[in-house]
């Protein structure tokens, strides 16, 4: 099987599939004392290693999904509904300082609830 159809078959299967195959696999090696750790090659989309390679991938991407900056997207457009709020009723305020000073916030109140 060629590097891309094995991916696109790996990146197909749920998380919820994903999660249970590598619980199963992980009882297996459990009951077993490692012995039923399956790495084939070439490799097999049920192989042991190449589960447990794909949770990693998918949690890693997840966690790098939930650092915020402040030129996110999500920051960027909550900062400018804010700002507009807050300017309304501080006209005198400087609206770049105040857009810096709203993206700041943010990225600190998104990055502390993220996991």
């Amino acid at each position: 099987m060629e590097v891309k159809s094995f991916k696109q078959k790996q990146s197909e299967m749920t998380n919820k599939v994903l999660i249970s195959k590598v619980r199963h696999q992980i009882s297996e090696m459990a009951k077993t004392g490692g012995r039923s750790h399956i790495m084939n090659v070439p490799p097999d989309i049920s192989d042991t290693d190449m589960i447990l390679s794909e949770l990693a991938d998918r949690y890693e991407k997840s966690i790098s999904i939930c650092k915020f900056n402040i030129e996110s997207p999500l920051v960027v457009k909550m900062a400018t509904e804010i700002r507009t709020q807050f300017m309304t009723s501080n006209p005198l305020r400087n609206p770049e300082l105040v857009d810096r000073e709203m993206r700041g916030y943010i990225c600190e109140m998104l990055n502390a609830i993220s996991f």
